[in-house]
């Protein structure tokens, strides 16, 4: 089959909701040595982290390789290629004796073992549970006293407001995108802690990210675009005086590191002169060890011509339908290597991996568009590698649902009632999202985000009630330990150990998304949900995965054959909701009448509305695991100026009674 690119295209962000990053970094000169100042023999007394030639894994693009191996394989080594033309069927080069190390429950080594109790069990579905294993926490290492002339050349740099020339190169070697080993980066995130320690930095932590999107558009059986981005710096945030200062580069050399943490530092102390509440953070313990996303096929080494002829061959079996007038189909790759150390003696390295793809049919008839959308509107994304595109047979399914698309333009409009309402996964996904993900995060809640996104009606007096949220059947958790999600890491960007924790239980609610910083406050330890949309943004409170739990006895379909009369709702087209949380409104691509326990009439613009927790009150059955599916959104939006995140929701359907449907005007 003949494929055609076209050349100059803008990347599709519009259309994938996920625009490929410029590339702000820089690749510097790296000769294989650390060029080091001598402190004059003085010990640190800060925490220690390593010591000597201990054995300790280091990431290095993908590849883990040894500490006494590391300028070795820096300098000597070929690092594996991953620009475009690896993705055109470059040959892999040979890695000897650094294999994938991964393990058999996910590929996670942790520091210390997992004490928390599993949540309710018997209700997580077993193949969405990731069961990390733990590694011995790393041995010490002693590390020279920064020299007080490099803090005066720092705040030299500041004085004249621009950036260090490079000293020694840390980070990227020409010509091979591949990540340093962990001594290179521990020079680089232990010069910026350390000149924020000096400078009187109470706590500092840093995070050094790289990241690489891809992204390909099909429109009606023709390639739209095809776009490679990556960007990479580091970000210093530090606690002065109470207050929070942050500063980032694209430049990844010692000097910088330097001059970074001390303007970070400068950032704070302007900061504590206009501050309301002094921060105070929760206990941790360091967080140290590596993450690595679980995948089958690497989605960067799958060859372009593939990817695009499984998106234009599900694109033309959906065009192929009569009556369609116009197709789209996108795939997304995303991968970010992720690097964070605290003066607490934190030390993280993780390898995030996340795919998408959807193929999309529209049928229009003189002012009428009808679409419809798989696996969900918008795209179907995990935490995975090209194994999860292939297991959705985008090609297999594009026909049945372009017939869908085409049906619904004689399909009659919803008559507006209360009825009652079955939720397919691909619906009940974003219901959870807006009216529980949302209003359980904390700074919300204290009023940080009320100038871009509003605030929430789930007010700390409710916690300490319990208040009613839900019916007893609704359990919901935010889990970012779940396999497949969007939100499952290792650590958090505060360096808090990713875990399960109860929102809603049996219909009570019961906690928040929360931050080192805001779970104090409720008298809470931090949920582990701080990320940061790159390098150069502050971490927010954002979801992780938050999925409302299965309940054994009865399968989606079962519980449609248990209802006599209603409607079964399907994959999101709009939605609306008030700034509080409260009051919202969905509508839907598809609807179908169900009578007598079976699907039949099928009708066009549903909608439904309803107050938040009148509406999960309501809920008298929830699928169980054999209904229970992973979803997310790549572009959830938040903050100021904003950023986006990559959140999952593992939902299995459920039913809902007596909810008002067809609403608005057609």
């Amino acid at each position: 089959m003949e494929v055609q690119i076209e050349r100059g295209f803008e990347p599709v962000a519009g259309l994938l909701g996920l625009a490929p990053q410029a590339d702000l970094g820089r690749d510097v000169e790296q000769d294989g040595q650390i060029r080091r100042e001598s402190g004059g023999g003085q010990i640190r007394d800060r925490p220690q982290l390593r010591q000597g030639e201990a054995r300790a894994e280091a990431l290095v693009g993908e590849r883990r390789i040894g500490v006494s191996r590391a300028h070795e394989d820096l300098a000597g080594s070929k690092c594996r290629a991953d620009h475009l033309g690896d993705e055109l069927g470059a040959r892999r080069v040979e890695e000897q004796g650094v294999g994938p190390r991964l393990d058999a429950g996910g590929a996670v080594r942790r520091a210390r073992e997992h004490d928390r109790p599993d949540l309710l069990p018997e209700r997580r579905p077993a193949r969405f549970a990731s069961e990390p294993r733990s590694v011995a926490a790393s041995t010490q290492r002693v590390h020279e006293t920064p020299r007080l002339e490099r803090l005066a050349s720092a705040l030299g740099a500041l004085e004249r407001d621009e950036p260090s020339r490079h000293g020694a190169s840390v980070g990227i070697a020409p010509g091979a995108l591949c990540y340093a080993p962990a001594p290179i980066m521990r020079d680089l995130t232990e010069r910026a802690l350390d000149t924020a320690a000096q400078l009187g930095a109470t706590y500092a932590d840093v995070r050094v990210i790289r990241r690489r999107d891809e992204s390909i558009a099909v429109k009606s059986g023709r390639v739209e675009g095809v776009a490679l981005g990556e960007t990479d710096g580091f970000g210093v945030r530090v606690l002065v005086d109470g207050a929070w200062g942050f500063a980032a580069s694209d430049t990844l050399d010692l000097a910088e590191a330097d001059r970074v943490g001390a303007l970070a530092v400068r950032v704070a102390k302007a900061s504590a002169t206009a501050l309301r509440r002094p921060v105070e953070l929760d206990g941790r313990p360091p967080a140290t060890g590596t993450y690595e996303t679980p995948i089958v096929e690497d989605p960067f080494k799958i060859p372009l011509e593939t990817k695009i002829s499984d998106l234009v061959a599900a694109d033309r079996a959906a065009g192929a339908v009569k009556g369609v007038a116009f197709t789209e189909s996108i795939y997304t790759g995303h991968r970010e290597w992720k690097t964070f150390a605290a003066t607490d003696g934190s030390f993280t390295e993780q390898v995030l991996t996340q795919v998408g793809t959807a193929v999309e049919a529209n049928a229009i008839e003189g002012d009428e568009h009808q679409r419809r959308s798989y696996p969900d509107a918008g795209g179907g994304y995990q935490a995975a590698g090209y194994e999860y595109i292939r297991g959705l047979d985008l090609a297999g399914h594009a026909e049945q649902y372009a017939e869908q698309a085409v049906a619904l333009l004689s399909a009659p409009q919803l008559p507006p009632g209360r009825r009652t309402i079955v939720l397919d996964p691909s619906m009940l996904y974003l219901q959870l999202h807006e009216s529980c993900g949302h209003p359980t995060e904390l700074d919300r809640v204290f009023g940080t985000e009320a100038s871009y996104a509003g605030t929430s009606f789930l007010t700390p007096d409710k916690l300490e009630e319990g208040f009613q949220y839900g019916s007893d059947l609704v359990t919901i958790v935010a889990d970012a330990t779940a396999a497949g999600g969007l939100g499952t890491f290792g650590w958090d960007d505060e360096g808090v150990e990713a875990q399960a924790v109860p929102l809603v239980q049996n219909g009570r609610f019961v906690g928040y998304q929360s931050s080192r910083e805001t779970a104090p406050r409720v008298g809470l330890r931090s949920s582990g949900g701080m990320r940061a949309d790159g390098w150069n943004r502050i971490p927010l409170i954002r979801m992780t995965n938050v999925s409302m739990l299965p309940v054994p006895g009865m399968s989606l379909d079962e519980i449609v054959a248990a209802t006599d009369d209603g409607l079964y709702l399907a994959n999101n087209r709009s939605w609306s909701i008030d700034d509080r949380r409260l009051n919202f409104q969905f509508a839907t691509e598809i609807a179908w009448e169900i009578k007598g326990g079976k699907k039949g009439k099928l009708y066009k613009n549903a909608t439904y509305t309803g107050i938040t927790y009148e509406f999960w009150r309501s809920c008298d059955a929830v699928g169980d695991e054999r209904s229970f599916v992973m979803l997310g959104t790549p572009n959830c939006g938040k903050g100021e100026p904003s950023q986006t995140a990559r959140v999952g929701h593992g939902v299995p359907g459920a039913r809902f009674r007596n909810v008002q449907v067809g609403v608005g005007k057609w």
